[in-house]
């Protein structure tokens, strides 16, 4: 009786453990939240307004950021006259922030299928 037990307890301990890898790969982000990464080529902190609320990022750093089907990137960039960019981006989705011609240019991330 003890080793059916214990033979029990393991198949249920290495099935549980069998759907974490799935559930971490998975990574499903929600339709009222976006995850916006700073791209590994930015060494600098980069700061932005989402939704009119001010937000920086590290080198290298991704967050998850809630609250909407849609978001308005907006930073500014240029000394004389400065330039405004603005993107709007849809909720459920990954971007990648990398610098462009002395600006911050935010682009979705494409996931693909191996």
């Amino acid at each position: 009786m003890r080793n059916v037990n214990k033979a029990a307890v393991l198949t249920a301990l290495s099935t549980v453990l069998g759907f974490v890898p799935l559930a971490v790969n998975a990574q499903a982000i929600a339709p009222n939240q976006v995850v916006i990464c700073s791209h590994t080529g930015v060494t600098e902190r980069i700061t932005f307004r989402l939704n009119g609320k001010l937000e920086a990022l590290t080198p290298s750093q991704c967050r998850t950021f809630s609250g909407a089907s849609t978001f308005l990137f907006y930073t500014e960039y240029g000394r004389q006259p400065r330039y405004i960019l603005e993107r709007q981006l849809s909720g459920g989705g990954r971007y990648n922030v990398t610098r462009t011609s002395g600006r911050y240019e935010v682009e979705p991330v494409r996931l693909e299928r191996t």
